[in-house]
């Protein structure tokens, strides 16, 4: 019970066949079991059924049905849950088949399966949800030979659909098909109505998009601007700061010399009217 849900593992559809012919052994061949055994058994099969291939998924299939018919007490998960008064819920993940309290719920998972993509598992869904018997040849092993398609292709083949009766005018060129347009009812001038409101409200969304688009590259626009204009001043009185320095060096040269010039003219004058003073 607990190894089952391994069957859905990449390499677990190798091991079906040998999970089948083991609880075949145990439960279909030796009836020493409770009915709530089984019914975990078949519970846990319906679950890893949709998850196999078709031809698996058929062997596990035809294995739950065998052990309904074996035990009839199981017969109740065909039934509603809503028609039952049940004391417990069933515990999917408990690996104690007599615990998990498999009574408690229903085979909904044959609802699933009836609108399975392969026919035969859908057919064979719908009539174990029906509660139809187990035919004698609907062997798991017989099922999973005959519809395994682990060499490619589908099995059974895809059924081409029917000619269209026209078809061969139309291949001919007997024949002209002109397809009328449906008249124009309440209906369809409601949703052509519903269209134009839709149309113009994306119209509406359109423009406001272009509007904040233009809002956006306008800012933008200001601001390289601006950017621009500042670069400009910069250089500018870059520009005269550096045409101001020799000027202004220029200017500080001829008026060092001036005054050395004067301190030298002072010095020079002392130092003549100290001479008289010491002669006399």
């Amino acid at each position: 019970h607990r190894l089952l849900l391994r069957l859905v593992l990449p390499d677990g559809a190798e091991n079906v066949a040998t999970a089948l012919e083991c609880i075949d052994m145990l439960l279909v061949r030796r009836r020493e079991y409770k009915t709530e055994t089984a019914a975990a058994f078949v519970k846990r099969l319906l679950l890893v059924t949709p998850h196999l291939p078709p031809h698996c998924g058929l062997a596990t299939l035809a294995c739950a049905r065998d052990l309904i018919q074996r035990y009839p007490g199981t017969q109740q998960l065909l039934d509603s849950t809503e028609d039952r008064t049940m004391t417990a819920t069933y515990a999917v993940e408990e690996d104690a088949p007599d615990k998990c309290n498999a009574l408690s719920s229903s085979a909904w998972e044959l609802v699933a399966l009836s609108a399975h993509y392969h026919p035969v598992v859908a057919s064979s869904a719908t009539a174990a949800a029906a509660g139809e018997r187990l035919s004698l040849v609907d062997k798991p092993a017989r099922l999973m030979r005959e519809f395994d398609a682990s060499d490619g292709g589908f099995n059974p083949p895809i059924r081409l659909p029917a000619k269209h009766p026209l078809a061969s005018k139309v291949a001919k060129g007997k024949t002209h098909i002109v397809i009328p347009k449906p008249p124009l009812t309440a209906s369809r001038m409601v949703r052509a109505s519903e269209a134009e409101v839709a149309d113009k409200q994306d119209v509406g969304a359109g423009r406001k998009m272009l509007f904040a688009q233009y809002a956006r590259e306008a800012t933008r626009f200001a601001l390289q601007s601006e950017l621009l204009a500042l670069r400009r001043t910069l250089a500018r009185h870059a520009e005269w700061r550096a045409a101001r320095k020799p000027a202004a060096a220029a200017a500080n040269g001829s008026g060092g010399k001036a005054k050395a010039t004067a301190t030298k003219r002072k010095r020079g004058g002392g130092g003549g009217g100290g001479e008289p003073r010491a002669k006399a």
